[in-house]
């Protein structure tokens, strides 16, 4: 079984979902290995690959059942419809985007928060910090009084690259600047992780 958390930036937060996978795994052919990890680096470069047969082993992983788990519930999914999701173009660049956010806009993310908490709680309102970034918006994690709130900013439309972002945050947040710290935020990051 393979059991994986998708925890988000924020420290207070809980994980945002849960993936499990079951199946059997058993040990590549050691000439096949190689290769194996040649095809993993290209789609995506990880430097354990390049201990692939020195001291590191590759094991092929039949899936016989998928589980996602959200705050929704859990809903079992093929292992076709796993393998041709897209991943969220936000998800390598997320934790430097929110501290960008925290760190230069926290003053618009407070403002945005005090708009839609409703009168009592938004008087009582201490502490914003963005609890994760996808495709389709942000979730703020307010501390109100002693205990926390959380807000679902949704954008208007999904996100598909960073100029996209810079403008769905803008029209959220009410930033007339155009956010080109954070499409740059983004871009360094995809060149970093290359």
């Amino acid at each position: 079984m393979l059991d994986v958390l998708d925890v988000p930036p924020g420290q207070l937060c809980l994980p945002r979902a849960r993936l499990c996978v079951v199946g059997w795994a058993e040990p590549l052919a050691r000439q096949d290995q190689r290769a194996a990890a040649d095809d993993a680096a290209a789609a995506r470069p990880v430097g354990a690959l390049l201990d692939i047969g020195r001291g590191w082993s590759l094991y092929r992983f039949d899936v016989a059942e998928i589980r996602i788990t959200t705050a929704a519930g859990t809903a079992l999914v093929s292992a076709a419809d796993f393998a041709s999701a897209v991943p969220d173009p936000l998800y390598e660049g997320e934790d430097e985007i929110v501290e960008h956010l925290e760190t230069y806009h926290r003053d618009r993310l407070i403002a945005y928060a005090l708009q839609q908490l409703p009168s009592p709680a938004a008087r009582d309102l201490h502490e914003v910090s963005v609890a994760g970034l996808d495709r389709y918006g942000m979730d703020l994690l307010c501390g109100v009084g002693a205990a926390h709130q959380r807000l679902r900013a949704s954008f208007d439309a999904a996100v598909a690259d960073p100029d996209g972002l810079a403008r769905q945050l803008c029209l959220l947040l009410g930033c007339p600047c155009g956010d080109t710290e954070v499409v740059g935020t983004v871009h360094q990051h995809r060149r970093r992780s290359r």
